[in-house]
């Protein structure tokens, strides 16, 4: 058997086998919880995740999340068993009980923390959350979990009872990372938690000069070799991250030439609109144009109109007026004449001897003169 061979069987047997042991009752669970619990941090925080991890053989768990919760916010490294779960949560890896008791503690955590005072949708994104952070964050070096249990204790109140400012800072660091990694959106979500880990380290920002972060890396790296047994898997993250960023610098440049096109786009359409609109300017001044023309000629025959109305009223007062003067000396000749042979007719026969013969001739001179006055129709009836 080679080298290889004997790693693989000794890396196997030193894996650690599941723990197959039976479930416990909800009231068995409660009461290894409640031991765990109790015990000092770094002796029972591996009993508290594995009796969390294991859960009991109710498979009904609703009713059992609050008492359960209530239990977990009263321990002290309850903190990271919430962080210790929240990246598993984020990529769905969750049991249903580990899941729903981790949301309950969450809501605590945020009310808490004043998580829900923070605009996670808006486009000032970045200096929501920036603002938010030094609003809402404890000092650093305040009293330690145990200090502020004791404290809340005599208070009749559990750690996530407290005042926010009262945390230490790095359990504060620790629920803002469980709250942001659960409810910030899926495309802000590294950069919240980014943004957070850069307040927690006090890491240069990024619009700040990046003169050291190339030194910053090398001697991480030294620092990894220089060590009697390098191990790989330490920088395994590392690239983790550069993997994170590459994905996130193409998707960035993929939105960027998205953007690019529609904004090509959008100019072309708005050079054929400027073309449409100045089209549709110079036939408006065309129009304007032909109707100031229109407007002009409707003046000038409203002029001319208004000039022969005049002209024809006058006209007609002319004419109105010689025709009466004609009828008047048509009537006063005929009136004459009449007059004249009836005065002979009346001399004719008003005499000794009338004279029958002058007295019709006179009538029928007066019946000629009323023949005269007569018009053509007049004349055919007859």
């Amino acid at each position: 058997m080679d080298d290889s061979q004997t790693n693989s069987s000794t890396s196997e047997s030193s894996r650690p086998k599941p723990d197959r042991r039976p479930k416990l009752s909800y009231d068995q669970f409660v009461e290894a919880l409640k031991a765990a619990v109790a015990k000092p941090p770094k002796s029972g925080f591996r009993d508290v995740r594995r009796i969390l991890n294991a859960g009991f053989v109710e498979r009904d768990t609703g009713q059992f999340i609050v008492p359960v919760a209530e239990i977990v916010e009263t321990y002290t490294s309850a903190d990271r068993w919430a962080v210790s779960l929240a990246a598993a949560d984020a990529s769905g890896r969750l049991k249903k009980l580990q899941r729903d008791l981790l949301g309950e503690v969450r809501s605590h955590f945020a009310q808490r923390i004043g998580f829900y005072k923070l605009d996670l949708s808006g486009p000032s994104f970045r200096q929501q959350i920036d603002k938010w952070l030094l609003q809402e964050s404890p000092g650093r070096g305040r009293l330690s979990p145990s200090q502020i249990l004791d404290a809340s204790t005599e208070k009749g109140e559990s750690l996530a009872e407290g005042s926010a400012k009262t945390l230490p800072f790095d359990t504060w660091v620790r629920w803002a990372f469980v709250c942001l990694i659960a409810k910030a959106p899926p495309d802000r979500r590294t950069e919240a938690v980014l943004a957070l880990m850069e307040f927690w380290s006090g890491a240069p920002r990024a619009n700040s000069t990046g003169e050291h972060s190339e030194g910053d890396l090398f001697r991480f790296l030294s620092a990894v070799l220089g060590a009697e047994k390098p191990d790989s898997k330490k920088i395994v993250p590392l690239f983790g991250v550069l993997h994170l960023t590459r994905m996130q610098l193409a998707a960035v440049r993929d939105t960027e030439l998205k953007l690019a096109g529609d904004l090509a786009a959008v100019r072309e359409q708005l050079e054929r609109k400027s073309e449409e609109v100045a089209a549709l300017q110079e036939e408006l001044a065309d129009a304007n144009a032909t109707s100031q023309r229109r407007s002009a000629d409707i003046d000038k025959h409203k002029q001319q109109l208004v000039e022969a109305e005049n002209r024809y009223r006058l006209l007609d007062e002319h004419w109105i007026r010689s025709s009466a003067t004609t009828v008047a000396r048509k009537l006063g000749s005929l009136n004459e004449e009449v007059r004249h042979e009836v005065q002979e007719a009346i001399l004719s026969l008003d005499r000794d001897v009338p004279n029958l013969s002058m007295a019709l001739n006179r009538l029928r001179r007066l019946e000629a003169i009323s023949n005269r006055q007569k018009g053509p129709e007049d004349a055919k009836k007859e």
